[in-house]
């Protein structure tokens, strides 16, 4: 049977903003601050995560001039609906799947120039123009039941539209920004994916020479799956961004070493510093018998361990296992977060697929 690691999914957890900058800013796939504002490319996708950061659209469109705003979301490859923005004589809104007829705003400022605030969250949209807010739209208060079972999903993806010709610019408002009201009053910041916007390489890729078979074992052991693994394919290459699902058990797309390959190296570089909570490592195949997590903080100069994982870690690694704030081999016992221990929990060779590596 050929067989090496694969990792459907892999899961960065910060539950801050960067601790160091006092300007936030947001990467996207290639590396590009998109918290800075930026032009508009009509039917271009564009990755954006509208749960964690509001979008701010631009426009100068003077009332009755017929110009739109007109944009698509996506989640996960699924088409979640569009929302149209349209200056007629009075300024008029559509969401798709959820109004039947273009709504009338409330009320708008009555500058030509005006800058737009989209958030959404799983039950609702909400819309501010010139930080006045003039939409809040619940999925819940529509007639039709596409509305909430289509919006209630995650949007990772959107385009402005061919019939946009209002927008201008666009960017995305930064959480230093968005939860600037925190400054004088208790919060916690939002759960965020370090890995988005940020690239994960690794030194062992299936299919780079050629066409390469595997086969994969199902949790039941009496299912044997089998395929190819070609970098040359889209649709059989397993690249290591590939390991950056939105959802945690997501197993639309995972990255896979070469066959036979028993030390792979995966380095993600975080280019600055955060408060870091959790790794989450889900994996399409058997998890590894020994895995360790190291950090660098001098541009992978030295690299100091986090945490050992192992079936035996004496065997492997010449440590005792223990649970993390417990006194080691010499009786000290250290504060959690200074702690290095080595545990054989995520090590065990079961389940075959979907088995977890959490450090947290």
């Amino acid at each position: 049977m050929r067989l090496g690691i694969l990792i459907s999914c892999l899961f960065l957890i910060s539950r801050s903003t960067n601790i160091l900058d006092e300007r936030d800013f947001v990467l996207d796939d290639e590396g590009v601050d998109i918290t800075e504002w930026g032009s508009i490319e009509r039917d271009d996708k564009v990755e954006f995560d509208l749960e964690t950061y509001p979008l701010q659209i631009e426009t100068e469109a003077a009332l009755g001039s017929g110009q739109k705003i007109v944009l698509r979301f996506w989640g996960e490859g699924n088409t979640i609906g569009d929302i149209t923005i349209e200056f007629s004589a009075e300024a008029t809104y559509s969401i798709s799947s959820c109004t039947s007829t273009q709504m009338k705003f409330i009320s708008l400022p009555a500058d030509n120039s005006k800058v737009w605030t989209i958030k959404k969250t799983d039950s609702s949209l909400t819309v501010e123009c010139n930080d006045a807010l003039v939409l809040e739209y619940l999925f819940a208060s529509s007639e039709n039941s596409q509305c909430s079972s289509n919006w209630s999903q995650d949007v990772d993806t959107f385009m402005f539209q061919p019939l946009d010709t209002a927008s201008v610019r666009y960017r995305a408002v930064g959480t230093d920004e968005y939860e600037s009201l925190c400054a004088n009053s208790s919060c916690y910041p939002r759960w965020g994916n370090l890995l988005k916007g940020r690239r994960v390489t690794a030194n062992s890729t299936c299919g780079q020479d050629g066409p390469e078979e595997y086969c994969l074992v199902s949790n039941n052991e009496e299912n044997i799956m089998c395929g190819v693994c070609d970098e040359s394919n889209i649709y059989k290459q397993h690249p290591p961004n590939y390991m950056k699902d939105r959802r945690i058990k997501s197993q639309t797309t995972w990255w896979k070493a070469e066959n036979g390959e028993d030390k792979v190296t995966l380095q993600l570089d975080l280019e600055t510093t955060f408060q870091f909570t959790h790794l989450i490592m889900v994996f399409y195949s058997f998890r590894p018998g020994a895995m360790v997590i190291e950090r660098s903080t001098d541009f992978g100069k030295s690299w100091t361990p986090y945490q050992y994982f192992a079936y035996d870690c004496q065997k492997v690694f010449g440590m005792r296992e223990r649970e993390l704030g417990e006194a080691d081999e010499y009786g000290v016992k250290r504060h959690p977060d200074e702690d290095v221990i080595c545990t054989s929990k995520y090590s065990m060779l079961e389940p075959a697929q979907g088995g977890e590596v959490i450090y947290k």
